[in-house]
């Protein structure tokens, strides 16, 4: 949610070259990128959540960049789910997940039992992030791209 009293996109629009405003990802859809006198600009959402998630996927290979330190992105394992995921949504949903025996010798993706971006704790307990394409459904037992926190 962008607030009424959120100055900085008007700011940005007046002040700056705004290169784009709004991602179609969950958490962080209002991310900012801009131009202020040659000098590059990341605006981050509010919440929690969505700032890391933003952080790993914008700010991260922007700074290596800046460093001359080019890198490829995250490459992420393909892992079914534990569970079924309830509802589509018009965005790629990053939701906090971590790999867990389902069955000996058997391992899937636990979801965090919301995907709201204020539970800062839902990153503590996950050990990654799962990946659910835009207007999919997906069952248990599905594959999902997964990225554990370690490839950030």
């Amino acid at each position: 949610m962008v607030w009424d009293e959120d100055h900085i996109s008007q700011y940005l629009s007046e002040h700056a070259n705004l290169k784009f405003w709004k991602v179609a990802i969950k958490p962080g859809k209002p991310v900012a990128f801009a131009e202020i006198n040659q000098t590059p600009f990341l605006g981050l959402p509010g919440n929690p959540v969505a700032a890391y998630v933003c952080f790993q996927w914008f700010v991260r290979p922007l700074v290596r960049s800046l460093l001359g330190q080019l890198m490829d992105p995250p490459l992420p394992m393909h892992m079914p789910l534990a569970m079924d995921v309830s509802a589509p949504s018009p965005r790629d949903r990053f939701l906090r997940a971590k790999p867990i025996e389902i069955e000996p010798g058997k391992v899937a993706l636990s979801l965090f039992s919301s995907d709201s971006s204020s539970f800062l704790t839902s990153l503590c307990w996950g050990e990654g992030l799962g990946c659910v394409r835009k207007h999919t459904v997906p069952k248990a037992g599905d594959q999902i791209d997964y990225y554990p926190f370690s490839v950030f």
